[in-house]
Order: C-alpha cells, then sequence, then structure tokens
C-alpha cells in the first residue's frame, strides 16, 4: 500500500464515502492495513459498509468486513451499475487502533486485469450529518 497522511487514516467512527461506475467487468477492491506496524486491531473491529444508487437512495442490506491490523486485499462486492460505497471504521471498546484503506478499482477483461486507485468522495464521522444520512432517514 502507499504511504498515507495521518489525517487520512481511519479510527473508530471514521467514515469515507467511494463513488465510482462499478460493474460490467469493473469492480472495486480494498486493501487495509494497521497504521503501527505488528499492531493488532482489537476482537471484533469491522468496517462496515452501506451502498447506496447514484441518486443517493440505499441500496440493500448493509455489510461489513473483519478487520484484524493484517495487510488485507478484498473484493467484497459484484454490482451490475453504478453504486455510491460508505464505509465506517467501528472498534469495540475504547482504543486508539487506526486502519490505513484504500481502495482500487479494477477493470477485467478476457486477457488482462487493469488497476487503478480510486479516490475517496467524502470523509466523516458516524453521527455527522451529511447527503448520505439524510437519504437514509428521509426514507429514500
Amino acid at each position: 500500500m502507499a504511504g498515507q497522511a495521518p489525517q487520512d487514516w481511519l479510527g473508530d467512527g471514521d467514515c469515507r464515502v467511494l463513488t465510482g461506475v462499478f460493474g460490467n467487468g469493473r469492480n472495486v477492491s480494498l486493501a487495509s492495513v494497521t497504521t503501527q506496524p505488528g499492531s493488532a486491531a482489537p476482537a471484533g473491529t469491522r468496517l462496515r459498509f452501506r451502498t447506496f444508487d447514484m441518486n443517493g437512495r440505499l441500496g440493500g442490506s448493509s455489510s461489513s468486513l473483519a478487520v484484524s491490523g493484517a495487510r488485507r486485499s478484498s473484493e467484497p462486492w459484484a454490482f451490475d451499475q453504478p453504486r455510491i460505497i460508505e464505509m465506517c471504521l467501528d472498534i469495540p471498546g475504547s482504543s486508539n487502533f487506526q486502519a490505513a484503506v484504500m481502495a482500487f478499482g479494477s477493470k477485467t477483461t478476457s486477457r488482462k486485469t487493469q488497476m487503478t486507485a480510486a479516490s475517496f468522495a467524502d470523509a466523516f464521522r458516524v453521527g455527522d450529518l451529511t447527503a448520505w444520512s439524510a437519504a437514509t432517514s428521509s426514507g429514500n
């Protein structure tokens, strides 16, 4: 993973939003690792996700991935249309654990896979009023 500045790290309750055109051979992958080498995440630490359609309507159920602190990459979704992905780090109890998370877009054809870094469109904390929280509370 490429280096990140401390303001980009995720602590308990920190959230990021990723947008992109996924589906039809385009996928999103995530890579995460602890910001402190050798530091493990507290038991039960998870990245929690919600997905929205491009109009901001909540799509499907929430999902999550366990975070251990060890370097990990995953492709947790297979979308057939554009999506907005919200992810928040949830650490049970009290901890100063922080994770560096990067997103990658991938395009796969029969002959090759092309990877590109994806940037996060928004950053906030759980409980902050955002476009995403307003969409879910209004029932959209």
